[in-house]
Formats: structure tokens, C-alpha cells, sequence
């Protein structure tokens, strides 16, 4: 797993590329790097999911809301660049209604969302 030293280094260009919903260039910093943290796996999600992959999102988003490494959202200085978990991981997901029979294996999700479009 990546150093929490290495992911600050990468914060910037990940919010920017998140604004500028480019999912395939946020999807492929964060596997690359497997930070594991909610944040890094709701990112993975909005990727996965701007990229047409709803089965992929949903388990990207059951990811973030069991990581144990969280960002902080409710003190000032937000860690988790302005969202709000878990309400914001279980509105994504809740929006998706994939069924869990559909999922994909692990192995297969990364593929999926690294995958060029």
C-alpha cells in the first residue's frame, strides 16, 4: 500500500482530475498506487461509474464505506476533499441499484476501470 507521505504528493492532481471528471486518469493514479483509504476508494467508484461501469462502482463504493483508513470530514480542514462520508459513498451507491448476484470479483473490477474507453 502507498505511503499516506505519497498520497498527499498525488492529492492535488487527484481533486483536479475528479473535478474535471476525467475518470480513466483518476482511475489509473489510485490503482497504481493502491492507497486504500475511503476517499481514494469513492474516487474509484465515481471512475468506474463516469466510465459506464455501474457493477465496478458499487464495489468500489462497498469498499470505501468498510475502509479502515478514513478521511476526517467533520472538522475544519476537511480531509476528505468536501464530501461527507458516509452519506455521500451511500448516496452513490444507493443511486447505481445494482444487484449484489452482479458484482464483479476483485480481480476483475481494476481491469474494468483501468480499461481504455
Amino acid at each position: 500500500m502507498a505511503s499516506v507521505v505519497h498520497y498527499v504528493e498525488h492529492r492535488k492532481q487527484l481533486r483536479a482530475l475528479f473535478a474535471a471528471q476525467n475518470w480513466k486518469g483518476l482511475a489509473q493514479i489510485l490503482i497504481a498506487n493502491s492507497y486504500g483509504n475511503d476517499l481514494s476508494w469513492y474516487y474509484l467508484g465515481r471512475s468506474a461509474e463516469g466510465l459506464g461501469y455501474p457493477e465496478a462502482a458499487a464495489a468500489y463504493y462497498r469498499n470505501a464505506r468498510s475502509a479502515k483508513t478514513r478521511c476526517k470530514g467533520h472538522f475544519i480542514g476537511n480531509d476528505c476533499d468536501g464530501h461527507t462520508f458516509p452519506a455521500d459513498i451511500d448516496a452513490r451507491l444507493g443511486a447505481l441499484q445494482v444487484p449484489v448476484a452482479s458484482l464483479p470479483r476483485v480481480g476483475e473490477v481494476a481491469s474494468q476501470a483501468a480499461a481504455p474507453r
